[in-house]
């Protein structure tokens, strides 16, 4: 029986961390995506498609393709989980930060500041990139650091 062919089909990996000795329990499961190049007809679909890898630098492409939703400070992102970007990976979750823009509590009001400016900072995205996470695009981290300068 020939595998069926399905437009856009996860394809789960097993991915070994360099180092990762055999009878470790944890095991990291990346899905390899493949992406569309441009519109064409679906009876050759499968030949224009290549393999998006689930890295940070590809989540962030997908991200850099969403436009943002929010009106005024509200920086709520409209995902396009179909986009044609080049080496997006569009299978992403944002995570938000919301706060006050006005009205915040003295005594707390600088520790908020802190951490969302250090989080917006190219030494924060760094870190957070590190850890795995894909980094803020430059357009949006704009935006976000323009905000957080902005409350009180």
């Amino acid at each position: 029986m020939a595998r069926p062919r399905w437009p856009g089909r996860v394809r789960l990996l097993r991915h070994r961390q360099p180092g990762e000795g055999r009878r470790r329990l944890h095991r990291l499961l990346r899905a390899v995506l493949r992406q569309v190049a441009g519109d064409h007809h679906r009876r050759h679909q499968h030949r224009r498609c290549r393999p998006v890898e689930a890295t940070s630098e590809n989540a962030s492409k997908a991200i850099a393709a969403a436009k943002v939703k929010g009106t005024g400070k509200d920086l709520a992102l409209d995902l396009d989980y179909t986009t044609k970007a080049e080496g997006a990976y569009p299978l992403v979750l944002v995570t938000y930060e919301v706060v006050c823009d006005t009205g915040n509590k003295a005594d707390t009001l600088g520790t908020v500041k802190s951490f969302l400016t250090y989080t917006a900072s190219a030494e924060g995205q760094k870190v957070l990139t590190d850890a795995g996470y894909a980094p803020i695009p430059e357009a949006i981290n704009a935006k976000v650091r323009e905000t957080v300068a902005g409350l009180s």
